[in-house]
């Protein structure tokens, strides 16, 4: 089965994603990860051996202000990137580990109707 799973952009989001993405490995799926592109996943990439998508993405910040919008108008974009690149080959599943970078992935999928998890 070829699954996209989003995650990244902390440690918190990409190790528990990098672990659950092995796994699915072993077990003879093909998997995708989809990844926020920061400095602080790079260490822990080198060792994926799969493909990597970076996501044009960044969490919101408390409060509203104007980097609220650009906050949004990046999501948005985001999900734009994303639903063309999963076209081809569309996975059968998306799994969304709750992190900013899973948000334009999510969006998606859901928009292509790939089921998310």
């Amino acid at each position: 089965m070829n699954i996209a799973l989003a995650c990244g952009g902390t440690g918190g989001h990409l190790f528990p994603g990098l672990a659950t993405a092995e796994v699915l490995k072993r077990r003879g799926h093909h998997v995708e990860l989809w990844v926020a592109g920061k400095d602080i996943e790079a260490p822990a990439l080198k060792a994926w051996s799969g493909s990597v998508h970076t996501v044009p993405a960044e969490g919101l910040p408390h409060g509203f202000s104007p980097r609220t919008l650009r906050a949004i108008w990046t999501l948005w974009r985001a999900s734009n990137v994303c639903a063309v690149q999963m076209k081809q080959p569309a996975p059968a599943v998306l799994l969304g580990m709750g992190c900013y970078a899973s948000v334009g992935p999510t969006l998606a999928a859901k928009r292509l109707g790939i089921p998310v998890v």
